[in-house]
């Protein structure tokens, strides 16, 4: 059996068959300790702000718990649990306050920076407590190592991971990082991002369904993972979550909370991560269980909406509808689902149609919707489904993610185009496309099924349901179909592509519940033709001109049940805009000379001011100062001159969306009075030119260092027209250039906290108890 310990990471052994001692020195070391040598060590880094044993840390820890079984000794230390070599990783909370809208617009004020340095100390408070906890386990040859980190937690871990001796990051089995303000995606750059046509992805891309996402709010780590090992890191990023980058609005970061779900992005590293545990012992391969356990219905759940005609012709059989309806509403409800109602009839009724109930998870308020419903009215036989069914696309909030159906209850046909409105066919199959998409499985006496309803059903990727009398039987049918259809995913929200140029779909993350996918249709352009059919998961397609449209994939399982996903396509020839301010043209930073490690500086810059409502200043990557857009120089005070400090200045919107910034760095002042006088880099009264980053500097000239990425500004343009954003130097390129030299643990220099209400959204979600087994106190 498993050893269930409370073990303190300093503790002396328990038992000579779970425990080494080691006489390891590491820095700072002033005796030998004995530590434990676990078959496979995990290490968790936790978020901004959160307290040990967040929801993400207890997800990822029952993943691995339900996967690896108990004769493998499996030990998950969380950072900040206990002082290691002098460190213990605080994750500093970002407060709510430190985004860009709390900051006030001023015209000549001095804006305070000292509140901006202490992220990246946290950071490397991480690093360092990271890297002591595995040297210390430097003598433990037989064990595998796991890291996995989420938000600031997955900086650290990235971090630390570059820093590690090679024969350590041999034994790294998996890093798995969730959120990373650091993410490096060079697929996502440029205005033609080679993601936005499926191709050249990089090798830790997991599930990050923006193409576009390119660097992190902090900037992007470059390289992002060490040369030789950059297959053993999985990187996740939500959409709408503007801390690792899939949105660049300051304020949208509901994504990033969406990690620990289930079957979300922490499930899907915990099956990796069995599945490669069984390659490195595989001697124990049965003790890992790399199997998939599907969650019926999409990645945020199941959105059902019941449409229900109820013209005079129904007085049969609306009751058996509703109570139906009723029924199904229990089970979509128990599948992390939400229902909706919208009642029917005809042109020249009371009403065509109505919603009767927005989609939710109230089953007992869905129940009070249907009860009032009785059949009236009516008159040509056709009715108004397809008004019916426009009204719930376009009324009700459907989830990105779900799986989406729409049941219809009826005896009738309909009219096309439908009288009340003129709506056809065509258009209603092409909204439910829009919403990626929603599936029409009509329940119809067998007589009507050709009367329409089947091409209702295949045009939206749906299934015909007959009910040839034994309605109990149709219904159970129908819920089967809804629930339990294997779910399609597409790689992309969107493709973008020239025409001439091969877009690569693909379909690889589809699965089915109980049955194995046998079939994948593709529909290239939205028109409800499946020009492609497969047995692979991944298709390919060269657009001949230009296009604006929809694509879909449609898979069949085992069973012939049939679930579908739909995106945009857009062919064209015209570079996309993102709307975004483009990067100020030239910045300055003028630092006094420093009192007690500290300086005022003078940041100066130009640039257009197109869509400009206002320029942002940042320290190391976190918003100090929101100045007119008419302004052009800012006096920061308290800056720390003990290192080299990264200020940017970028455009925002009136919606406070972030355009691409321009940086400085300020060298590191020398400690003792600098002899060079006025007219050195960095010192008093020196003006310091910045430029986008990753752009060397002219030669002879007191430019910034450029150096692998670092936090919270969005990203520059580079001399290529890519983006790339501002950086700060690691130890490796400030010996190279001689601007900044730092020592001990601290590889990539941290820049500071986010520009985000982010981490403090993340922060919300936080389960403040600490793990329940194995967990070092």
């Amino acid at each position: 059996m498993r050893t269930r310990r409370q073990l303190h990471p300093l503790a002396a052994a328990a038992t000579a068959a779970t425990v080494l001692a080691l006489a390891t020195v590491v820095p700072g070391a002033t005796a030998a300790t004995a530590v434990s040598c676990p078959d496979v060590q995990a290490v968790w880094a936790r978020g901004s702000g959160q307290s040990l044993g967040g929801a993400e840390h207890v997800r990822f820890q029952d993943q691995l718990d339900a996967r690896v079984d108990d004769s493998v000794d499996l030990d998950l230390y969380e950072l900040g649990s206990d002082t290691i070599d002098g460190s213990s990783y605080p994750a500093v909370p970002v407060a709510p306050d430190a985004g860009w809208d709390s900051i006030t617009n001023a015209i000549g004020a001095k804006f305070g920076s000292g509140g901006s340095f202490e992220y990246g100390d946290s950071v490397e408070e991480g690093v360092a407590e990271l890297t002591a906890f595995l040297a210390e386990r430097d003598g433990c040859t037989g064990t595998r190592f796991v890291l996995a980190g989420y938000s600031q937690g997955a900086q650290v871990v990235g971090q630390a991971y570059a820093a590690l001796p090679d024969a350590t990051k041999d034994r790294v089995v998996f890093n798995a990082l969730f959120g990373d303000p650091k993410l490096y995606l060079p697929e996502g750059e440029g205005p033609w991002a080679p993601a936005c046509k499926g191709q050249e992805l990089s090798a830790w891309r997991r599930t990050v369904p923006d193409c576009n996402t390119d660097n992190g709010s902090l900037g992007a780590r470059k390289p992002y993972l060490p040369s030789g090992f950059d297959d053993r890191t999985g990187l996740w990023c939500a959409d709408d979550d503007f801390v690792c980058g899939s949105d660049k609005r300051a304020w949208v970061a509901s994504g990033h909370g969406t990690y620990p779900a289930a079957g979300g992005a922490i499930d899907a590293a915990a099956q990796e991560i069995a599945g490669l545990l069984a390659e490195a012992m595989p001697s124990r391969a049965d003790a890992f269980d790399a199997t998939l356990y599907p969650i019926r219905s999409g990645s945020t759940g199941l959105d059902v909406l019941f449409v229900i005609d109820s013209t005079g012709s129904m007085s049969g059989r609306i009751e058996a509808a509703k109570q139906f309806a009723a029924t199904m509403a229990e089970t979509v409800a128990a599948s992390r689902g939400r229902v909706a109602l919208v009642e029917y009839r005809d042109a020249g009724d009371d009403f065509v149609a109505v919603t009767r109930s927005g989609l939710t998870t109230d089953v007992a308020a869905f129940r009070a919707a249907l009860d009032p419903i009785s059949a009236d009215g009516g008159g040509d036989t056709p009715e108004a489904l397809l008004t019916a069914l426009m009204t719930g696309f376009d009324e009700l909030e459907w989830r990105p993610g779900a799986t989406k159906a729409a049941v219809v209850l009826t005896d009738a046909e309909y009219h096309d185009p439908d009288v009340a409105t003129g709506v056809t066919l065509a258009e209603v199959a092409a909204r439910s496309l829009e919403i990626d998409p929603v599936n029409v499985y009509p329940v119809v006496p067998a007589w009507l099924a050709p009367n329409g309803y089947t091409a209702l059903a295949d045009q939206t990727s749906g299934q015909v349901i007959v009910d040839d009398g034994d309605t109990v039987g149709a219904l159970a049918d129908a819920l089967t179909r809804v629930t339990e259809r294997p779910v399609a995913a597409l790689a992309n929200t969107t493709y973008l592509a020239r025409p001439g140029e091969e877009v690569r779909f693909d379909a690889s993350g589809s699965y089915a519940i109980d049955s194995t996918i046998t079939r994948y249709d593709w529909d290239v352009d939205g028109d409800g033709v499946f020009e492609q059919t497969t047995t692979e998961p991944v298709a390919t397609h060269t657009y001949p001109a230009e296009l604006t449209g929809q694509m879909q994939v449609r898979v069949t399982d085992a069973n012939g049940l049939i679930g579908s996903m739909s995106v945009p396509v857009t062919i064209t020839l015209t570079p996309p805009d993102d709307g975004l301010p483009a990067a100020p043209t030239s910045v300055t930073a003028t630092p006094t000379a420093p009192v007690d490690g500290l300086s005022e500086v003078t940041v100066a810059w130009d640039g257009d001011t197109a869509g400009v409502a206002e320029w942002g200043v940042t320290v190391d990557g976190v918003p100090v100062a929101r100045v007119p857009v008419t302004e052009r120089s800012v006096v920061l005070t308290d800056v720390r001159r003990g290192d080299a400090v990264e200020i940017g200045v970028l455009g925002l919107t009136a919606e406070t969306a972030v355009g691409d910034a321009r940086s400085v760095v300020v060298p590191a002042a020398s400690p003792e009075p600098a002899p060079a006088g006025p007219g050195a880099p960095g010192g008093p009264g020196t003006s310091v030119p910045g430029g986008p980053a990753g752009q060397a500097p002219a030669p002879g000239s007191a430019s910034p260092v450029t150096a692998p990425v670092d936090t919270a500004a969005p990203a520059t343009p580079t001399s290529a027209g890519t983006r790339a954003a501002p950086v700060r130097a690691t130890p490796a390129d400030a010996a190279r250039r001689g601007v900044l030299a730092r020592t001990g643990l601290d590889v990539g220099a941290v820049a500071g906290a986010a520009m985000v209400l982010m981490i403090a959204g993340a922060a919300a979600l936080v389960v403040s108890h600490r793990r329940r087994l194995r967990a070092h106190r």
